[in-house]
């Protein structure tokens, strides 16, 4: 059991591994999603800068639907290895996970034998969703700031420049946050265990 949630359930002393293997999927999950999802604004924040006349007939409630089932979709497609690899591995050492969570890097020092391809794997995953969608955008948001500076109104520059300036803030954090927990675990001996 994650050892942070002992403070809260202090009779609670174990959680199974397929609780823990859920609880995994779901915090992965919930991260590529919401990674998809300031994707998703980034699209929205650019239709309506840069075409905001059509922007209710390019994002409808079909468009979002199947934006959203391919975001659900990826989530699915990149989170399930991670954890259906953690099935097969063997787990000989402490059953105590020094985390607030059950995670990938949690589980796998837990594990006996080679685990540096498992490793691999959960980094590669972590590390690209911010990676990838952060650079994507980064592009959309340098054309929506294009596309701004070509209006002619200051009101409506500066109105898409305050909507775009709060929306690239919630994603820096966003982003930085899934980076630096993915690099704290593989640094954990520079890194006490309560920070």
């Amino acid at each position: 059991m994650p050892k942070f949630l002992s403070l809260f359930w202090p009779d609670l002393s174990q959680i199974s591994l397929a609780g823990c293997l859920l609880q995994m999927y779901s915090i992965n999950f919930s991260i590529v999603i919401g990674s998809g999802l300031v994707l998703g604004m980034a699209l929205d924040r650019f239709v309506a800068i840069s075409r905001p006349l059509h922007n209710h007939q390019v994002v409808t409630k079909h468009f979002l639907i199947w934006v959203n089932g391919i975001n659900a979709a990826r989530g699915f497609l990149l989170v399930s290895p991670i954890v259906l690899s953690l099935i097969k591995v063997d787990f000989c050492r402490s059953n105590t996970i020094l985390s607030f969570a059950c995670e990938n890097m949690g589980l796998l020092n837990l594990g006996c034998g080679d685990i540096s391809r498992l490793q691999v794997i959960g980094l590669v995953v972590r590390i690209s969703v911010p990676v990838l969608d952060g650079g994507i955008l980064l592009i959309s948001y340098m054309k929506i700031l294009y596309a701004a500076m070509k209006l002619v109104s200051g009101k409506a520059q500066d109105k898409a420049f305050s909507t775009c300036g709060t929306h690239l803030v919630m994603a820096f954090v966003i982003y930085s946050c899934e980076l630096s927990s993915s690099i704290v675990y593989r640094i954990s001996w520079t890194v006490s265990v309560n920070v």
